[in-house]
């Protein structure tokens, strides 16, 4: 199964609103999604995950230095991210430097559609 890594802010409820909303999906049928916090708080060594994943999630909707982080591991090895962005967030532009695939949703409710839709694009799923 393809596993893919799951980076985010710790600034927002992203056990219900991200870990809860793919588990639940049909997208968790294809795909091994890594929640690095799903059971600790703790900080994860990303850098020796990361290897192990087809790509990465990362939910940009909040700024976050650990994702700032855990970006430039993914870049430097060579592993595609694909961005989550809610609408009417406002992102860094910084962030087109390590990918330029962006999914913009509005909430839990079409966060995997929008995300389906561009896995297909890309030919991801």
């Amino acid at each position: 199964m393809v596993r893919v890594y799951v980076g985010h802010s710790s600034s927002f409820d992203f056990k219900g609103e991200l870990y809860d909303v793919l588990k639940n999906s049909l997208l968790s049928d294809s795909f091994a999604f890594v929640f690095p916090h799903e059971h600790s708080s703790e900080p994860v060594q990303t850098q020796k995950i990361l290897p192990s994943c087809s790509f990465m999630l990362a939910e940009a909707s909040y700024p976050s230095t650990g994702l700032g982080i855990e970006l430039g591991f993914a870049f430097d090895l060579g592993v595609p991210i694909i961005f989550l962005v809610r609408k009417g967030s406002s992102v860094s532009s910084s962030l087109k430097v390590v990918s330029d695939i962006f999914v913009f949703y509005e909430g839990k409710a079409d966060l995997c559609d929008a995300l389906s839709s561009v896995l297909r694009e890309r030919s991801l799923l």
